[in-house]
């Protein structure tokens, strides 16, 4: 059984998009399988220290990506900058809370239904937070 955490994109309560650039900066350097359009498929620390299968990077424009079968304190850094960088949430299925943002700012643009179904939101401030906020669960 896998564990999947996603991260998408709001804007005023709709969907909203970032560049796959920003995955690709943060997660590129560690990208050890490629789609057929050049999209993460994997990434893999060095030293064993964690990785993930990608998914939902293959367009040039993203509203979501998921990380499944997913380890690692560099990894959840990894997801931890690229939620501060678009101002995303962090979600996985559990019982709430299971969600987190980098910033309370975020939450402004979040639907509240969704809050209403996975919050209240943890205030992460690294991936260890963000470990931590899973494992609470």
């Amino acid at each position: 059984m896998s564990f999947d955490v996603f991260v998408q994109c709001f804007r005023n309560g709709e969907i909203a998009t970032f560049k796959r650039a920003i995955l690709e900066e943060i997660f590129g350097p560690y990208a050890t399988q490629r789609g057929p359009r050049g999209e993460i498929k994997r990434v893999d620390y060095p030293d064993r220290a964690g990785g993930a299968e990608v998914y939902g990077g293959d367009e040039e424009d993203l509203n979501s990506v998921m990380f499944t079968h997913l380890g690692g304190e560099p990894l959840y850094d990894g997801i931890y900058r690229l939620a501060d960088r678009i101002m995303g949430i962090v979600y996985w299925a559990d019982v709430p809370p299971c969600c987190a943002v980098t910033d309370a700012a975020t939450l402004l643009h979040v639907p509240a239904d969704f809050i209403e179904g996975c919050g209240p939101a943890v205030v992460a401030k690294s991936g260890a937070e963000i470990i931590a906020a899973i494992q609470r669960g």
